[in-house]
């Protein structure tokens, strides 16, 4: 357990990484601050559920999205989460966990977010993906007022659809990250689908990479001031490199 605490001690003081919203939704009930709007039809999002249609996509409850159960076409209904000020926050990541059964091609799942005037959509799938996590970069969004909309929509008839493991995460400047230095060296490509490249003449050593949860985040050596980044999941990360004793730090994107 000190192990764990101080990972985290050291990513916080680098990157000022903050989880600024979290929701599990393993209570029976709409969580705390959360919103529900049913646009047609007569049910909605239900929690304590882990299960819809037959298929079990979450290991725990989530929230589910049970349109086979009813039986009932033309269904719409948003889950929207608490609005939060997240001005102050460098960058900005949404993650979650998603099911969804679609019949025929009917049964949608849409993500949006408030920019601060509108919903803009970030993400959608209209296709069967019984289980997928996802990470999105929600930083062009920052306001006041932020806001996630998780809609589904049937526009004939479905299995279902059905969200867990929700995560709102920002990143400021740490208490030292004064110590680091804003790139220097150009790095990339970025993003990176395989190669990530240190462009310096110098040795680059003590690379080191983390998540978006501030957590560390293995690589493959490579030589000639470069990494492979091949075996890693798509989504944001941190790097932090040093050259000449000095450490400098940038955000890489993997695809």
């Amino acid at each position: 357990m000190r192990k764990i605490y101080s990972l985290a001690f050291s990513v916080f003081t680098i990157f000022g990484y903050s989880q600024i919203q979290s929701e599990d939704f393993e209570a029976t009930t709409l969580p705390t601050g959360w919103t529900m709007n049913i646009i047609t039809g007569t049910v909605g999002w239900e929690f304590g559920l882990n299960e819809y249609g037959g298929y079990t996509p979450f290991a725990t409850n989530g929230a589910i999205f049970n349109d086979d159960f009813y039986e009932e076409a033309n269904n719409e209904a948003d889950l929207i989460s608490p609005a939060v000020d997240v001005t102050s926050y460098g960058t900005l990541n949404l993650s979650f966990d998603y099911s969804l059964e679609d019949f025929s091609g009917s049964g949608d799942f849409i993500v949006s977010v408030w920019n601060g005037t509108s919903w803009v959509q970030v993400f959608s799938q209209t296709n069967d993906m019984l289980f997928e996590s996802k990470s999105i970069d929600v930083t062009a969004y920052k306001n006041a007022a932020f806001r996630v909309k998780f809609k589904y929509l049937d526009v004939d008839w479905g299995w279902g659809a059905g969200v867990d493991a929700y995560r709102l995460t920002g990143t400021t400047l740490g208490v030292n990250d004064n110590n680091l230095v804003d790139k220097k060296y150009k790095i990339g490509p970025n993003p990176v689908k395989n190669i990530l490249t240190f462009h310096s003449e110098q040795k680059v050593s003590n690379i080191k990479l983390y998540d978006m949860g501030g957590r560390s985040v293995s690589y493959k050596n490579n030589n000639n001031n470069s990494i492979d980044l091949s075996d890693l999941k798509p989504g944001i990360y941190f790097v932090t490199y040093e050259i000449n004793k000095t450490i400098y730090k940038d955000k890489i994107i993997k695809d």
